[in-house]
């Protein structure tokens, strides 16, 4: 492809990922890519081709992506309708388009709006409702929103929770309340919210503490008894044995361990302070040379004092050890009979929802995966309705979604039924897919950069052609790209990392003036020391007089016109962190003369509007506060 005179290194990739329609394809995207271009422009070329729009099926990641990604295809199909071939898709046209190409865009055009373009829960949405019966849901069910939802599950947790602590028989959950209220309601919030979201998630093996708890106390007494028998004394390490004996006498007092009540108390059980660190771990053992001048008094060889701190180092962490294991499978137990508790949680929430002919997103999701892997013959003819599938943003799904891709879009192996997704051939041309594992950052909503991976694998075990690398950026010029290329090729090439593919610049270098500058900013008192407010305020007034030199006298290139020009207030954007001290760089900018369009940074009583409200309600409540009245009028001035 040809853009602005130049071929891209991609470009092969970028023309098999448009035109290529009887191959499934993944295409490893890099930032700044284009890669909406190449999925509007795949359906419009597909359009172009004969496929009906009501077969296409597009997946995004949130509502506003559908809708910008709508509006990209109808802007192509438009144009090419007309006979003018966007830049774009230029290489997928070489030769123009056929007089039956523009028979077929016209048709599409006329019903542009068929195409599917929704997010994953939009579109199992579309999937179950056809089929309530197999779906095992409400045909009039509506699907609430995500607050809705959240706020109706909280209720019935707090119900519940209320109802298992006024009763006579709370468990394990009364007994961790009784040992500490809030954090154990925020752990059984935590509990649920994630069994609300991973339903397959079952609780550990039931094990028994006893073994532990005896394990425990025979290394405590193996350190003691040699103590005991030890020809040299080093006074440091009997005080550990002393100690260690000491936590296992405690443990062993607790009454019926395997209880509730005694599950907890050993849960809460801490190592004596003199044994641990202020971060609560063991301390090391570290007595050799003490070990040696006992010997030595007792007129033992070093050697001797040696070999005793050897000994009594290994007695020391089969101590540290027995208790780590005990207290984590103490965790473990803990956390076993709280999920099994809290399980019917769930199951209430269910019949809220059934009974109210509700569903949520979570709902959506299981629906869909469920009617695809029980129902064969729902499952062909969903795939039929929806012959070609295109996912953006496939590195943000989870394997949940991923499951639904693959049963929809592919068929089991003849000789056998698949249970495993994974198992399943997708069918040539019924999938295709854009994603960037390098951006895989919503780990806490379920997505799982190893779905991604095994989902390449998958279609690398069809087609070793079928995965696609795009990674011309046109957002950043050479030198950024460089300095990013060469911070992540190690860290993203690393074992358990998805893979690196360095990203080709299409902008090259500025030739003079900075491109990266780091100010050094050194504010201080008498005492050569600033505050923290000191120290933003130099920043702010340091990056004001940078902007100051900046507008007026350094050349940039207008991307529109392609002439230099002088640099102007609305080529600077302003980025930071946290928006809690934008305010101190906007009172610098002014102070500068330079004009700010804020889009954040502002606390609500520093807001413009707010700030207006105050003076004008400080002048009408004493009509004297000439301060605020003048305020408010300068305000309204400026203005």
């Amino acid at each position: 492809m040809t853009v602005e005179g130049k071929k891209l290194r991609d470009d092969a990739a970028r023309r098999d990922a448009i035109s290529m329609h009887d191959r499934s394809i993944l295409v490893e995207a890099g930032a700044g890519s284009g890669k909406t271009a190449i999925m509007a422009g795949r359906i419009a070329a597909m359009l172009a081709e004969g496929v009906t729009p009501h077969s296409i099926a597009a997946v995004t990641f949130t509502e506003l992506a559908a809708s910008e990604l709508q509006i990209r295809v109808g802007e192509f199909v438009n144009g090419l309708a007309t006979g003018k071939i966007p830049t774009e898709l230029r290489i997928a046209f070489p030769g123009g388009l056929s007089e039956t190409h523009k028979v077929n865009l016209a048709a599409a055009s006329a019903a542009i709006d068929e195409i599917t373009c929704s997010t994953i829960h939009g579109f199992c949405q579309r999937l179950i409702k056809p089929f309530p019966v197999e779906a095992d849901i409400d045909p009039g069910a509506n699907v609430m929103d995500r607050d809705q939802a959240d706020l109706a599950f909280t209720e019935i947790v707090d119900t519940w929770l209320h109802e298992q602590l006024s009763g006579n028989d709370g468990g394990i959950i009364a007994e961790m309340v009784l040992e500490n209220p809030s954090e154990t309601v925020g752990l059984i919030h935590k509990i649920v919210a994630n069994l609300r979201k991973r339903r397959t998630v079952s609780a550990p093996a039931s094990i028994s503490l006893a073994p532990h708890l005896r394990a425990f106390g025979r290394a405590a007494e193996a350190f003691s008894e040699f103590i005991r028998t030890a020809p040299v004394v080093e006074e440091e390490t009997a005080v550990f044995a002393d100690l260690f004996a000491e936590m296992a006498e405690r443990t062993d007092n607790i009454p019926m361990a395997e209880m509730p009540a005694g599950m907890v108390r050993l849960l809460v059980s801490e190592p004596h302070p003199d044994l641990c660190t202020k971060g609560g771990t063991f301390l090391a053992f570290k007595k050799k040379g003490k070990w040696v001048q006992a010997a030595k008094r007792e007129g033992f060889a070093k050697i001797d004092g040696e070999r005793l701190n050897t000994s009594a180092g290994a007695l020391h962490a089969a101590c540290c050890t027995a208790w780590q294991i005990m207290i984590q499978n103490a965790a473990s137990r803990v956390l076993s009979d709280l999920i099994t508790q809290v399980r019917s949680v769930l199951h209430r929430f269910r019949d809220y929802k059934r009974s109210a002919a509700l569903l949520d997103f979570d709902d959506l999701i299981f629906a869909a995966r469920d009617l695809l892997r029980d129902h064969d013959k729902v499952r062909r003819a969903l795939a039929a309705r929806f012959s070609y599938v295109l996912v953006d943003e496939f590195q943000d799904t989870d394997p949940l979604q991923t499951e639904i891709f693959w049963r929809l879009c592919g068929d089991p192996p003849v000789d056998r039924v698949a249970q495993d997704w994974a198992g399943f051939c997708v069918r040539p041309g019924a999938l295709f897919l854009v994603g960037d594992p390098k951006q895989a950052i919503y780990r806490f909503r379920g997505a799982d950069v190893s779905a991604y991976v095994r989902a390449r694998d998958a279609f690398l075990s069809q087609d070793v052609d079928s995965v696609l690398s795009i990674s011309t950026n046109f957002r950043s010029c050479s030198p950024i790209l460089a300095y990013v290329n060469a911070r992540f090729e190690a860290v993203l090439s690393s074992e358990g990392q998805p893979g690196f593919t360095a990203l080709d610049p299409f902008h090259a270098g500025r030739s003079g003036g900075p491109c990266v500058v780091a100010l050094d900013v050194t504010v201080a008192d008498e005492n050569g020391k600033a505050s923290a407010e000191q120290q933003r305020d130099a920043e702010a007034e340091a990056v004001a007089e940078m902007c100051a030199r900046l507008i007026g006298n350094e050349m940039i290139l207008d991307r529109r016109s392609g002439a230099q020009r002088v640099c102007r207030p609305g080529d600077i954007a302003l980025l930071a962190p946290t928006g809690s001290d934008l305010w101190r760089y906007e009172e610098a900018l002014e102070r500068h003369g330079i004009p700010v369009a804020t889009q954040a940074g502002k606390g609500l009583f520093r807001r413009q509007e707010v700030q207006d409200l105050i003076a004008l309600t400080r002048v009408l409540a004493d009509r004297r506060d000439t301060l605020a009245l003048g305020r408010f009028c300068a305000a309204r001035w400026s203005g």
